[in-house]
């Protein structure tokens, strides 16, 4: 229970984090254009 809690909410971070960096790069080459 607790390792697939861990899992859980490590996979939920790296999702946030992959959103964001996803969002930067929108950013990003909207700058650049």
């Amino acid at each position: 229970m607790t390792f697939k809690k861990v899992i859980v909410s490590k996979a939920a971070i790296l999702e946030r984090s992959a959103q964001e960096v996803l969002k930067d790069m929108q950013v990003l080459n909207r700058i650049f254009e």
